[in-house]
């Protein structure tokens, strides 16, 4: 082999590795090549975490601006068939790697492109962050607080800044706490994973944060408590903070957030999650950090839709969360009547025939929707850069409804109804 050949294969090598490593983050771009849809019955399966595709990346920037059009009119009277097809081509067409929709429990349609399965691990990016709704609500079921509690009565730091002394849990959990929202090394990390070019995705992808507790507690107060709506990770890393805190006063185990979402939320529902990111404190990343199969994040939707119940293969059901706390993730909070405890409500202008969505939504359009009227769980999964695909939520999920064929209460009739209604 001639010193040319082997340098070229060389390069070569190293181009595959950083793409694989890419691509395992959340930031590769998907093949072009589409494997088939499939509408059946659901077939078990564990979950494997599979090796990245290592795969040239989409070039297709489609428009950024979402569509206003009422979906259920622009859609039409589409046979099944057709509306299936639809809704898997429209969510490739803005850069999708993979679409499982669930009905009463089962998969009765799912499309991947380029290896992506419902059993390939995906990056949630805040996708991540509706685990700790649910997480704290659970808190409450057990006793370790409410939300209503001042938060410096734990993180005592607070008590000596006369507007930070006055947070409550729930202002955290709903984002109009009055911190700063995100750090700017965060916030120019995430912009960077949204547009950057490979090599600059790469390398904000391996970027590991010193101390993601410590910056919430130290982040500025930019807003008197319960006075703006601000999205972003500190008020979810203030939070984590506060609950190691009570459960190391109350000598409670496991101590540390995510082992205690583990062993009371993602176990008692049968979830594997297959990597969540961390800082050098070795502090979980529940801001935007896991990675789970399609088939893991629907289980989540279903306990969800389920109303915090979990049905086994009998048919039998066992309440884990009471349906009375689960519902309040989903009130709309005063300062933005879209998000409730770090759920979205409904997609970003939603037309008034969408019915009620609740929606745990992710960097590059990743998607988990629970449609309570229709009994549906959808997972939609893209890549990390995807953000200005152009994609709309409201115009798949009207495609995906009129697949099922179901006539679903208008969004203004649900958007605060209990999903076990």
């Amino acid at each position: 082999m001639s010193k040319r050949v082997a340098i070229s294969l060389s390069a070569v090598l190293c181009i595959g590795i950083a793409v694989a490593v890419v691509l395992s983050a959340g930031g590769g771009s998907a093949p072009t090549a589409p494997s088939a849809s499939v509408i059946a019955e659901p077939v078990t399966a564990e979950a494997v975490i599979a090796e990245p595709v290592i795969a040239e990346p989409v070039i297709a920037v489609l428009s950024t601006q979402e569509s206003t059009t009422t979906p259920r009119a622009e859609v039409g009277a589409l046979s099944r068939e057709a509306a299936w097809r639809a809704a898997g081509e429209y969510s490739r067409e803005a850069n999708g790697e993979f679409l499982l929709v669930m009905q009463d429990g089962k998969v009765i349609y799912e499309d991947g492109i380029g290896g992506w399965n419902r059993t390939r691990p995906h990056p949630l990016a805040s996708g991540t962050k509706s685990f700790t709704g649910v997480a704290a609500m659970l808190a409450v079921q057990q006793g370790l607080f409410a939300l209503d509690d001042k938060v410096s009565d734990t993180i005592t730091e607070w008590k000596s800044d006369p507007r930070k002394r006055e947070i409550t849990v729930r202002q955290l959990l709903n984002l109009s706490s009055g911190i700063e929202a995100d750090s700017e090394d965060n916030r120019k990390r995430n912009r960077t994973l949204a547009t950057g070019n490979s090599v600059q995705r790469l390398r904000a992808a391996a970027g590991q944060r010193d101390d993601f507790h410590a910056q919430a507690v130290r982040a500025p107060m930019l807003h008197e408590a319960g006075t703006r709506f601000e999205y972003g990770a500190n008020h979810f890393y203030a939070f984590t903070e506060f609950l190691e805190r009570t459960l190391r006063a109350r000598d409670v185990a496991p101590s540390t957030a995510w082992e205690w979402y583990e062993k009371n939320l993602f176990d008692p529902i049968g979830m594997k999650v297959a990597r969540i990111g961390r800082d050098r404190q070795g502090h979980a990343n529940v801001a935007g950090g896991a990675s789970l199969t399609a088939e893991e994040w629907a289980k989540f939707g279903e306990f969800v839709r389920l109303g915090g119940r979990v049905r086994s293969a009998d048919g039998s059901d066992v309440q884990v969360l009471r349906s009375d706390l689960l519902q309040q993730c989903f009130e709309p909070s005063q300062r933005n009547a879209r998000y409730g405890l770090t759920w979205w409500l409904a997609p970003r202008r939603a037309p008034t025939d969408l019915p009620g969505v609740f929606m745990a939504a992710g960097l590059g359009k990743q998607r988990l929707y629970v449609v309570p009227s229709a009994r549906l769980v959808v997972v939609r999964f893209a890549p990390i850069n995807s953000e200005r695909s152009g994609f709309s939520d409201s115009r798949l999920l009207a495609l995906i409804l009129e697949a099922v064929g179901e006539e679903p209460i208008p969004s203004d009739d649900i958007s605060v109804r209990s999903p076990t209604d």
